[in-house]
């Protein structure tokens, strides 16, 4: 450092005079002169260099244009998508038919009670439905639902149609029967003592005879209050039937 201090004013001196003389003869350096002028120079530039610390950096790269030619086929990929969901949605409008709601299948495969029980020289269908508190078979007895519920009663006529005396027996099919009411609320029947209860009915229907047996369900007061339909199924070895009324 002390040999940088001591050809500082020499430095000066010739850069003063080689810049302002136009005409003036360049002066030869030795060689510890213009290790001196470049060591200055060095240290000059160092110092007032902003970007030292970032060291030597290439030129900025040149911007290239964003290719939107990906964009644009999404973007009409996308277009033709909802496109097709728009006339998917026309088309279920205007065919309504199309899409049938569920009843309309489960009405097309209902059956006959005789079909379902698979019973032959007699009839049997479903008269009537009636909400009761108790049920009253006979003098001696009655039969009460569980607290906050009501019987919903069916009620049905099985008439001999073969020309002789006609054994039924109910019993022996096992059936299990499902009311269903308003369309939502299902409930299965009770298994009961009376005499005239379909699913345990057993004797003779004679020649040209009707009689009336009944399923009992129990359902609760606020399902059964406002009662708008009743429907049937009987589930018999595995297989559930609905029954057409």
């Amino acid at each position: 450092m002390k040999k940088l201090h001591r050809f500082l004013p020499a430095v000066l001196i010739f850069c003063s005079l080689f810049l302002t003389g136009c005409g003036t003869k360049l002066l030869k350096l030795t060689d510890e002169q213009e290790k001196a002028v470049v060591a200055y120079s060095a240290a000059a530039v160092s110092k007032y260099n902003k970007n030292q610390e970032k060291g030597i950096t290439g030129p900025p790269a040149t911007p290239t244009k964003k290719d939107d030619s990906s964009d644009k086929d999404k973007k009409d990929k996308e277009d033709k998508e909802d496109k097709s969901t728009d006339d998917n949605k026309s088309s279920a409008t205007e065919n309504p038919e199309q899409t049938s709601p569920e009843g309309d299948g489960a009405a097309a495969n209902k059956v006959s009670l005789n079909d379902a029980l698979q019973l032959s020289g007699v009839t049997i269908k479903l008269v009537n439905s009636e909400v009761r508190s108790v049920f009253n078979s006979t003098n001696y007895y009655s039969l009460m639902p569980e607290k906050g519920k009501e019987f919903l009663v069916l009620n049905f006529e099985i008439t001999n149609t073969s020309g002789a005396d006609q054994p039924v027996d109910f019993l022996s099919k096992n059936a299990t029967y499902t009311a269903k009411v308003n369309g939502a609320t299902s409930a299965e029947n009770d298994k009961t003592i009376l005499l005239n209860d379909l699913a345990t009915y057993q004797g003779t229907v004679k020649n040209g005879e009707t009689q009336t047996l009944v399923l009992l369900f129990q359902f609760s007061e606020d399902t059964i209050s406002n009662l708008t339909s009743v429907g049937l199924s009987v589930t018999v070895n595995g297989t559930t039937t609905e029954v057409a009324q």
